[in-house]
């Protein structure tokens, strides 16, 4: 199958032969923890409040210090238990289409696609830290920038477009499905995404 002139479509074109996962991963923990950092370094005030009511238990501080290290730590495992999940579905499709894709090609891929998405977060998240704004009161890349007050419009985000690209460019190149049944899958794996969401909210 000749490979497609798309954005990134190489990339994943190679994936099926060469499943290189592990640098990617690190960079995706590594990346993760810096974003836990900057959230962490502007939205927490805790710390600062303890500091002003003169509080100084020890068993507070005790507890303090071990809070944070799980605020690092879980972030790291939630991105590998990401990737191994998503992995799981796309391998589902993937079979449900009868590709013959290895396992470790598109946990490959799924852990480039979870790079990218870490590359933007970090990026969002250092704008809305460079102009003070609280990323969980504001959202620059969805539509809840028009009105903060709607949780339901910050769940249609401009990575559902990105999303959907990749998921299709993934089961387009790594997989091999045909174009038509790569956009139909990437399709209901984001619309199935946003119900989620909007059940959530």
């Amino acid at each position: 199958m000749k490979k497609s002139n798309f954005v990134l479509a190489e990339t994943f074109y190679k994936f099926r032969e060469k499943p290189k996962w592990l640098v990617n991963m690190i960079l995706c923990i590594v990346l993760e923890l810096i974003i836990v950092w900057i959230l962490m370094s502007t939205t927490s005030e805790s710390g600062t409040l303890t500091e002003e009511q003169g509080i100084s238990d020890p068993n507070n501080e005790m507890l303090t210090n071990f809070v944070k290290v799980l605020e690092y730590i879980i972030p790291g495992l939630s991105v590998i238990l990401g990737i191994v999940m998503s992995s799981i579905i796309f391998l589902i499709i993937s079979k449900l289409m009868k590709s013959d894709v290895k396992v470790s090609s598109l946990f490959a891929a799924t852990t480039f696609i979870t790079l990218i998405f870490t590359i933007i977060d970090l990026i969002v998240v250092s704008i809305q830290a460079l102009f003070k704004l609280d990323p969980e009161q504001y959202s620059i890349t969805s539509l809840a920038v028009f009105d903060q007050d709607n949780i339901y419009l910050g769940v249609f985000d401009l990575g559902i477009l990105i999303e959907g690209y990749l998921i299709a460019i993934l089961l387009y190149e790594t997989s091999r499905l045909s174009g038509k049944a790569s956009i139909i899958w990437s399709v209901v794996m984001v619309v199935i995404s946003i119900i989620i969401s909007l059940i959530i909210a």
